[in-house]
């Protein structure tokens, strides 16, 4: 047999038996594909759009590209070499599918890099809106965007083909290298840029780890988790590159030599490679997307195991329904090592059932005209053009004042700050590093002190701890480091949770020590990935409920996106707005009694000396102007009062090892055993 039967023997081949085998695959991926993709739980991720997107083009690339292939195989007859419609329409409907298809991958990278992205701008491009916005747009562009492919592309009578000849052979050489290369170099860039992001991310939320052989494993399978769509965007870079890349190359080579004489063989040879470019690579890679996802991602797998099993083992009656409850519920080791962290809550409740009677009687409309120039010259400031103008809300059936400004928490006078730290208490990036700078390396020496509840664990997600306030002593007391959780779109229920606790553990601590006014940020939602609109919602329904007897509540926010997300969600709760300066509500909610009673209440005296106490709920109000650090007299009496650390081990029970450690190390460090 001569070269050229050779070759047409074994292209016949490839389309009778592997291109039939792959279309039927690759119908099966893309339906399991979609099957996946759009459960309810991917369905709102702005990722899932474009995956969703890319499964239903690919599916029409196979039954519009290689259903025609094999007929004209199996039948020894092209209609599209004898008829000029059918030509002009396949090559138009395949061209257009396939960008669409390449255009939706390329939009799934950018979406993961904006995910990934430090900048806030960025990260509002992964949005779900956004994601079929965009896909809408593909449609639109790559529909009218091939028009000259009807015009020009005819049956060519010299070499019996379908295709474009003189000049536009060309131009089409060229638009095909461009509209093919743009999307690789989004892909392939987006994709650097969205892994060195999470490198940098994972870096600065776990700043000081020791990767030993007992704990690298853990930051691993957090990162797994981080990134498991991450790893599906990548493995169809990687197939699209091998599969597109020769495209171009064969087309831009057929342009060079579409002058020169060539040679039988040689012309059997160009007629295979473009049978491997044109057509049989590339509906390998539409057909292989669903097999590429179960070997790059094992969650993928996971989620395929799921699907079959929710389809054919759905519990038919409801003792079987009642059993797979009890299965799910936790065990009650469980549940006693989940307690174990909770002696700061139970501290929090002793103390608001004990002075019930006394919160019911405090007087909030008092307490803001006895204080309201000191809050006006705490919280007052931000009205240049470069800072919001503070916001001023009742919470907490009106016993407690809500502030949100936007502003440097260091610089914020209040009884207490909390700190978004990580589990190390070791300092990290954004505001956590900002009040280690601020506090001294005294701070890092008294977070250091604490013992190490798990490996490398001193602060568990969700709990919280009082320090005192050291070179910040002239803004505030002291500084409550609380751990807050990672976000992960795929366990929101539990970040939510994580989070309400941060702020519960918090507050509780602030109504512990008796403070007057506690600063927060907007926790977990910086470095940590937390959706501003969603840590708003917990943040400030969270203070509403557990403010309990701290009078003023203040959230200081830097930036302009997490500050406008604030004030909306405040808007959203109805909570009752009030002007500082007049002290009268702005909630057109409120009933005419209640705005009677505060222009009653406006009257009140405003240099009433009456004595407050904790009993009463009108702690005094202290100067911090007038010294840099905290007394030596009043140090030693705030030690007394913070309480002991947690042990995650019974105190009649510790072993030997852990009261060596604790005699140790009280003599380096005398607050290791009175922090909390």
């Amino acid at each position: 047999m001569t070269l050229t039967e050779d070759l047409v023997l074994t292209q016949a081949i490839l389309t009778r038996y592997i291109l039939a085998i792959c279309m039927v695959l690759g119908i099966i991926g893309s339906l399991f594909d979609l099957i996946i993709f759009c459960q309810k739980k991917f369905r709102s991720n702005s990722c899932s759009v474009y995956f969703i997107a890319t499964s239903i083009f690919n599916l029409l690339v196979i039954l519009c590209g290689i259903i025609p292939a094999l007929l004209t195989s199996y039948q020894n007859y092209d209609i599209a070499l004898y008829s000029s419609t059918f030509c002009k329409a396949r090559a138009y409907i395949i061209h257009v599918l396939l960008m669409m298809s390449r255009s939706s991958v390329a939009l799934a990278c950018i979406d993961r890099f904006a995910l990934c992205s430090r900048n806030a701008h960025i990260r509002r491009l992964n949005q779900y809106n956004i994601a079929i916005l965009l896909v809408i747009i593909i449609c639109i562009l790559w529909l009218t965007l091939p028009i000259h492919v009807l015009i020009y592309i005819d049956i060519q009578m010299a070499g019996r083909r379908c295709g474009g000849s003189g000049t536009y052979l060309i131009v089409y050489s060229i638009y095909a290298a461009i509209v093919t290369s743009i999307p690789l170099f989004i892909m392939i860039i987006c994709s650097f840029l969205a892994i060195q992001n999470l490198r940098l991310s994972y870096i600065r939320v776990h700043p000081n780890i020791v990767y030993t052989n007992e704990n690298i494993n853990r930051p691993i399978r957090m990162q797994k988790r981080d990134i498991q769509l991450m790893t599906i965007v990548i493995s169809e870079v990687v197939i699209y590159l091998v599969s597109t890349v020769w495209f171009p190359i064969y087309t831009i080579y057929l342009t060079i030599t579409s002058n020169i004489s060539k040679t039988t063989n040689r012309l059997a040879i160009e007629g295979f490679i473009r049978y491997l470019a044109l057509q049989f690579l590339i509906f390998i890679n539409s057909c292989s997307i669903f097999y590429i996802h179960l070997l790059a991602s094992k969650p993928f797998r996971q989620e395929c195991v799921n699907s079959q099993y929710d389809i054919y083992k759905k519990p038919k009656t409801l003792s079987e329904m009642s059993s797979r409850e009890k299965q799910n519920k936790p065990s009650d080791s469980s549940q006693q090592q989940d307690n174990r962290f909770n002696r700061q809550d139970s501290q929090k409740s002793a103390i608001s059932q004990q002075d019930r009677s006394s919160e019911e009687n405090f007087d909030i409309i008092k307490y803001l005209h006895n204080n309201r120039d000191e809050l006006m010259e705490r919280y007052g400031y931000g009205k240049s053009s470069k800072r919001r103008c503070p916001r001023y809300y009742f919470i907490n059936k009106k016993k407690s004042i809500l502030i949100i400004l936007q502003g440097d928490i260091t610089r914020t006078k209040v009884d207490a700050i909390v700190n978004a730290a990580n589990e190390h208490m070791t300092g990290g990036g954004g505001v956590d590093g900002i009040i280690h700078r601020a506090a001294g390396s005294e701070l890092y020496t008294a977070c250091v002190a604490h013992k190490k509840i798990t490996q490398g664990v001193r602060l568990p997600t969700g709990r919280s701890r009082i320090l005192l306030s050291y070179n910040m002593s002239s803004t505030t007391h002291y500084i409550i480091n609380t751990a807050g959780p990672v976000y992960d779109r795929y366990r929101k229920e539990e970040c939510a949770k994580e989070l309400f606790s941060c702020y519960q553990t918090s507050l509780a601590l602030a109504n512990l020590y008796d403070l007057e006014s506690i600063g927060f940020t907007a926790i977990s939602c910086g470095i940590f990935g937390y959706p501003a609109n969603q840590g708003a919602d917990v943040a400030l329904r969270t203070v509403d409920q557990e403010a309990g007897i701290v009078p003023v509540v203040v959230f200081v926010l830097w930036d302009d996106d997490i500050y406008d997300a604030w004030v909306r969600k405040a808007e959203e709760l109805e909570f009752t707005s009030f002007d500082i300066e007049n002290i009268k509500t702005k909630n057109p909610l409120t009933s005419s009694n209640d705005n009677d009673q505060i222009e009653t209440k406006k009257n009140l005296n405003k240099n009433d000396d009456q004595p407050r106490s904790p009993t009463t709920f009108n702690p005094p109000v202290r100067d911090f102007s007038t010294h840099d650090k905290t007394p030596e007299d009043n140090t030693k009496s705030l030690l007394d009062r913070l309480p002991s650390v947690p042990s995650d081990t019974s105190d009649t029970q510790k072993t030997a090892d852990m009261e060596e450690d604790d005699n140790s190390s009280n003599e380096k460090h005398p607050l290791h055993n009175q922090q909390t």
